[in-house]
């Protein structure tokens, strides 16, 4: 008994002296520590999903969409001609405004073909401008364009008289106008007209109102990264610090009532991702994975940015004026101000690390400077070329600033170049950034991403400025403006230029394959076969053959036959305006397979001579010069270069010259 005694108090003893060695933990102690490591767990598989839904952007491309389809037009009109008609106010009611439409020639059969309410009516009425901008300012029709007014049927009186719900801002008299009745089978089409009519009409949203292909996952994609981004510590997101750089910001541009509240620390420092910022972030996406590949070949950094400048130029038509676009909408669609290739060339140097500023003297557009260890080198937009140094490859700043011959070599018999070495020793340098690559967040995720997937999305504006010092000298240095501007100018855009934006974005709409090929283009995406698996019928992956594919879908390029049976002149035009897209693009990335033939080719497909191709025109004939060049006929690419009349006219008949031997 006595022993038995002994026993338990000894083993009290060992007890109680285990417990002082270590002390027990409080109720929940253990769970919460397992807590804490299962949301860190939990963090890092959000962010690796999300890490790989941007990864694979072009796979989220939905692809299915039927299209609108024609109720009544002059295929099966009564007479089979075109239904002319007039819009008056509704007799029956008081004070009504401008919403019945008849038809003075009775030939509608709006009952008969089936017209119900819901359908849209598309008018194709020739208003005044002051007119057709206060109807769509007063958001009284569902869109606006050059080519028709669509109209809501709200109810179908008869064969030849309806209603619709939105009004007209003033009577339509005989013989009237031409009339089509649509409808939408498809519910995302149906959306897509919705938030088309809502920017249109009222520019709501100014910023990302485009309804992409892959706009539910841009959507996804916004709440997941905002998920994660609550679910970081407080300790662990970065420390933000507002650039100091943000002064030099012209007044006007920093105190605009829209931009002001997105540059408040606020704003800046903020955790929560905008839902436009995810394209932007997209439009990252894209230059990592151009510049990765077009850049490939080239072991120099200024090597790289001469490939990269050279496909900006080849790959951007310049043009004089574009509605306000960010960079990744100057991609997408090709096409772009000086201002805008700049910008895009900047983005694209910046993924390799490369900082590019604007170097901006009085009396000339800007020049486009890489900065490489000290020195700044100079490349024209607006030329297309960059500026030649005194024994060939690309000028310094510094050099250019202190020789004028340099800069003279670019005059025509009958136009000189605009710069001078006078103009460029006074010239300021402008850090190239836009309010996103200043954001805290832009930060936090950049840094958090794996290497394989590095994205560079922020800009040290004021680190860049103080490397700038040793290359500057006395010049100033600043914020470049025009990356802000667009912001302001996105939200005061008039209508003409909405409905410019809408007419080019909706071939992307409406043909989502052709957004697919583009973003399928831009990857660039190339592993060989069998490289990830020993399947015997793994082909690996060739995002360029698979883009040339996609921009060959007979739902992207339908044969002459096909678009001449479409029912709508409408729906023509922006099918054969996906067609006339997709015909550049197989040339422009023939060219970059190492194809320049192939290029010529598609180059001279019948598509590009149609009259409707005429904004492509300058495209076609610098692009046919450098195929020429390329494959060593100098001779007919000086010829095309010298025939040319596009805004980089200057620069097309430098390169003949310098082709010529001249």
């Amino acid at each position: 008994m006595r022993l038995a005694i002994a026993g338990l108090l000894l083993v009290a003893i060992v007890a109680a002296g285990c417990e002082q060695r270590t002390p027990r933990r409080g109720p929940g102690a253990g769970s919460a520590h397992r807590t804490a490591a299962q949301r860190v767990s939990q963090s890092n598989a959000l962010f690796d999903a999300i890490v790989g839904q941007l990864r694979n952007l072009p796979e989220a491309a939905q692809l299915e969409l039927r299209p609108p389809v024609v109720v009544l037009n002059s295929r099966n009109s009564a007479d089979r001609e075109d239904v002319l008609a007039v819009a008056a106010p509704n007799p029956r009611v008081e004070n009504s405004p401008v919403n019945l439409i008849g038809v003075p020639t009775q030939n509608a059969r709006f009952r008969s073909a089936g017209v119900q309410p819901g359908d849209i009516v598309k008018y194709y009425v020739l208003l005044d401008r002051e007119s057709r901008e206060r109807l769509q300012e007063a958001g009284e029709a569902d869109i606006v364009t050059m080519e028709a007014i669509d109209l809501t049927v709200a109810q179908v009186l008869s064969e030849a008289a309806l209603i619709v719900e939105n009004a007209l801002p003033q009577p339509i008299g005989p013989p009237g106008f031409k009339l089509e009745v649509w409808r939408n089978i498809d519910d995302r089409m149906d959306d897509i007209s919705t938030r088309l009519a809502a920017y249109a009409n009222r520019r709501d949203p100014p910023l990302g109102w485009q309804p992409a292909p892959d706009d539910q996952a841009i959507g996804q994609l916004t709440e997941r990264l905002n998920q994660w981004m609550r679910q970081l510590p407080e300790d662990e997101a970065d420390t933000w610090e507002r650039p100091a750089l943000l002064a030099t910001l012209p007044a006007d541009v920093a105190g605009s009532e829209h931009l002001a509240p997105r540059l408040s620390d606020e704003a800046l420092s903020g955790r929560l991702f905008q839902p436009h910022e995810t394209r932007v972030l997209e439009g990252l996406v894209w230059a990592r994975d151009l510049a990765g590949w077009v850049a490939a070949d080239q072991l120099q950094p200024l090597g790289q940015a001469e490939a990269l400048f050279d496909w900006v130029v080849r790959n951007v038509q310049l043009v004089e004026e574009t509605p306000p676009q960010f960079a990744w909408e100057t991609l997408l669609h090709g096409r772009g101000a000086a201002d805008s290739r700049l910008e895009v060339f900047a983005l694209l140097c910046r993924q390799l690390n490369l900082p590019v500023v604007a170097v901006a003297a009085e009396g000339a557009p800007p020049l486009a400077g890489v900065l490489i260890a000290d020195e700044v080198y100079l490349f024209d937009p607006t030329l297309g070329l960059p500026i030649a140094g005194e024994e060939g490859g690309v000028a310094t700043l510094a050099a250019a600033a202190s020789n004028d011959g340099l800069l003279r070599q670019l005059d025509l018999d009958d136009e000189p170049y605009p710069l001078t070495a006078e103009a460029l020793a006074d010239a300021e340098l402008l850090v190239v950034a836009d309010p996103f690559a200043l954001t805290m967040r832009a930060g936090r995720f950049a840094k958090k991403l794996p290497a394989s997937d590095t994205i560079v999305a922020t800009v040290d504006a004021d680190a860049l400025a103080e490397r700038l010092a040793a290359a500057a000298g006395e010049r100033p240095v600043g914020l470049w403006a025009p990356p802000f501007e667009v912001i302001h100018r996105k939200h005061t855009v008039g209508p003409p230029a909405r409905a410019q934006a809408v007419r080019a974005f909706l071939p992307y709409a409406w043909r989502p394959a052709l957004w697919k090929a583009r973003a399928m283009h831009f990857r660039g995406k190339l592993i060989a076969a069998g490289a990830t698996s020993s399947d015997a019928l793994d082909d690996g992956a060739n995002d360029h053959r698979d883009a040339m594919r996609l921009y060959m879908d007979p739902s992207v390029r339908p044969t002459t036959s096909e678009l001449d049976r479409l029912e709508s002149d409408e729906k023509r035009r922006i099918y054969f305006s996906a067609k006339l897209t997709a015909t550049l693009q197989l040339a422009l990335l023939s060219y970059d397979e190492g194809d320049p033939e192939n290029a010529i080719r598609w180059l001279g497909n019948s598509a590009l001579d149609a009259p409707e191709a005429a904004s492509h025109a300058d495209a076609v004939r610098y692009n046919l010069a450098r195929a020429h060049e390329a494959l060593g006929d100098s001779a007919k690419a000086a010829e095309l270069l010298e025939a040319s009349d596009s805004p980089q006219s200057h620069g097309d008949k430098l390169r003949a010259r310098r082709l010529r031997g001249d």
